[in-house]
């Protein structure tokens, strides 16, 4: 049997850790690498998606804003109102002023996409129908859309909405 007490003991010395200038190098050099990567993924994210851009010249834009708000006020005092619909492919409108009466136009167009996105955007002319709808076959996939609505006419309109369709193709008005 050994005895504990007349063991020997190793000593072991531990050298201390050092700080060198090649530590303090790579450590500099992983932080702002790693911020670096952030910002750039980041960047790329940014510019592959919307671009930010509501009106190509804010100018021009603004010359004709209070004109804009004036042509909504008498928009909204003619008590017109905009009925949606997007099922198996199909988008369809109809508009109808305070007597439920369809309101006919020389040319109706909708531009609709992402509201996030661009390349999925679509500009399309709708066709009317004897009841007074206006429709166009269109394929959109699910999530969520965002539609400006254009009438061309005696009185031109405007209206923009949003809509979700969901898996089973069908638009839900938001």
């Amino acid at each position: 049997m050994t005895d504990f007490n007349e063991t020997d003991t190793v000593n072991v010395a531990i050298k201390p850790l050092q700080l060198t200038g090649y530590h303090v190098a790579a450590m500099f050099i992983a932080f702002f690498g790693v911020i670096i990567a952030v910002n750039l993924t980041m960047a790329w994210f940014a510019s592959s998606s919307w671009t930010g851009l509501v009106v190509k010249n804010s100018y021009v834009a603004s010359q004709h804003y209070n004109e804009k708000i004036e042509a909504a006020r008498s928009q909204k005092a003619m008590g017109w109102r905009t009925e949606f619909g997007y099922s198996n492919n199909l988008l369809k409108l109809s508009i109808t002023d305070r007597n439920n009466q369809p309101i006919i136009f020389d040319r109706l167009t909708v531009a609709i996409g992402t509201p996030v996105a661009e390349n999925k955007d679509s500009k399309l002319v709708l066709e009317r129908d004897n009841l007074g709808f206006y429709q166009t076959k269109i394929e959109l996939a699910e999530g969520l859309w965002a539609y400006q609505l254009v009438a061309e006419g005696e009185k031109p309109y405007q209206f923009e909405g949003r809509f979700f369709v969901d898996s089973k193709g069908f638009g839900i008005a938001r």
